[in-house]
């Protein structure tokens, strides 16, 4: 997704209206303002670029309008069926199921090297943190090079890696393109890339080179991000179809300079092409750069009042809402009877959804417990053995579900860290006290029942574990 997760950053300074929050493709910040300095939106710029997606070429900015032909009641119905059937089965969480149930023993004194796109940004600190709290657990050391919103110091932190002899290098929103020559020169001293929210440098997007990153971490399902990002658009073009039950009036949104943005906004606009009474009356371009002179709140305001007509937007991220479509359907006295569809689901946008203050729904991940699925799908490579579905799953949100029972971040209703620390102890032997064995026991039996403590049977045993090979 790109997915929104971030920390609010505060400074003095010049400041200019309309709330905006820091984000990466799977996350927002932890608390929202009203006013935001020029300085925090540089910030949110580079960050964007680094966590969402290589750039692509650039655009002007401005509104279009494109529509769609009137069409008959009964294919109207059938299409507003499929969406309400798509989203449907994310109202359920999902991580606390098809976790994995064995894995290797951990090899000792392993270092992991994170890239992080910038420690302010709590998409990229909270995913970084969480992998170095579960490496502790089984006592790897975890460096974490903060980029600060800066290609040239990705690269340069991958390098410094590489120097060190990292086992492996976690890509945290920081795309291969940005350091693909180093990413070469680890991979010569068969040094493990894992990518969290990256694009391979393979994609076509990026030149269709060699792939580079050896595992990329994704929601249960998904092969490669290009194919996630397109999907989590898709899911919220679904959500505004329900909601208005296929009789939508679009404000759609276009971002060329982020390629995953880019990919994200293509899928919107092709998902309610499928709805014969939709139509996509105005169409908001712009470039991260609008961030800065508060471009993205006057371009929407501009199309929402150009089209009173519209009832709708499906938005790329979640920064887009607190900067410009909340405030704007706020002045315009329009929160009540718009429909906003959003992503990432950080603590300031629950807050708008809570309070009917200009957003409807979000498609939100658990990005602060993320470093458990990660370092079990490390603990995995290094030993060699294919990595497992660790089945992370995406939560739709809305004021009908799920809002009540969270409290601050998304957590994934699931105790990942008591989940996995239980997983890797049992790896390693069972630290508890030893019990001498009773008679007529077998060493299996006591394995089993090992297995049945940890609340599972053994992947090995399941015929429902799924291997999950990286692809791209």
């Amino acid at each position: 997704m790109c997915n929104d997760r971030r920390v609010f950053a505060e400074a003095d300074g010049k400041t200019f209206g309309g709330a905006v929050t820091k984000r990466s493709p799977v996350g927002i910040t932890r608390s929202a303002a009203k006013r935001v300095t020029v300085a925090v939106v540089a910030a949110l710029v580079l960050g964007l670029l680094a966590a969402c997606g290589a750039s692509s070429s650039g655009s002007g900015a401005g509104t279009s309008s494109t529509a769609t032909p009137p069409a008959s009641a009964g294919a109207t119905s059938a299409v507003v069926a499929q969406a309400k059937a798509a989203i449907a089965k994310y109202y359920t969480a999902m991580d606390a199921t098809g976790k994995p149930t064995s894995t290797p023993k951990p090899k000792p004194n392993q270092s992991i090297w994170v890239i992080s796109c910038d420690q302010t940004l709590t998409g990229c600190s909270l995913p970084a943190e969480s992998i170095k709290k579960a490496a502790a657990v089984l006592g790897w050391k975890v460096t974490i090079f903060d980029g600060h919103s800066n290609p040239a110091e990705y690269a340069t932190g991958v390098s410094e890696a590489t120097a060190a002899h990292a086992n492996a290098i976690v890509l945290d929103s920081t795309d291969c393109n940005f350091a693909k020559a180093p990413l070469e020169q680890a991979k010569k001293q068969h040094i493990l890339i894992y990518g969290y929210d990256v694009i391979d440098c393979s994609d076509p997007g990026e030149g269709g080179g060699p792939h580079l990153v050896d595992y990329t971490g994704l929601p249960t399902g998904y092969g490669t991000y290009p194919q996630f990002i397109r999907d989590w658009g898709k899911l919220k073009a679904d959500y505004v179809i329900a909601a208005t039950n296929g009789h939508a009036n679009v404000i759609t949104w276009s971002e060329k300079d982020i390629l995953s943005i880019n990919y994200e906004g293509q899928a919107i606009k092709a998902e309610l092409d499928k709805c014969s009474g939709c139509k996509q009356v105005a169409n908001v371009d712009f470039t991260l750069a609008d961030f800065a002179n508060n471009g993205v709140f006057q371009k929407f305001q501009t199309a929402l009042a150009q089209h009173p007509e519209a009832n709708a937007t499906a938005t790329l991220y979640d920064v887009t809402i607190i900067a410009a479509v909340a405030p704007a359907l706020k002045a315009a006295g329009r929160t009540g009877n718009f429909v906003v569809a959003g992503g990432e689901g950080y603590p300031p946008d629950l807050d708008l959804i809570r309070t009917g203050g200009g957003q409807a729904s979000a498609f939100a991940i658990d990005i602060s417990d993320v470093g458990y699925p990660t370092i079990n799908v490390l603990n995995r490579l290094l030993d060699g053995k294919p990595p497992v579905d660790e089945h992370v799953g995406i939560l739709l949100i809305d004021k009908q579900h799920n809002l009540s029972q969270i409290h601050g971040y998304y957590n994934g209703f699931f105790p990942y860290a008591a989940y996995y620390t239980k997983l890797w102890k049992l790896a390693e032997g069972d630290p508890s006290p030893r019990r001498r064995r009773p008679r007529g026991v077998s060493r299996s039996d006591t394995r089993a029942r090992g297995r049945e403590r940890l609340g599972q049977v053994d992947v090995r045993e399941d015929p429902g574990g799924r291997v999950s090979p990286r692809r791209g």
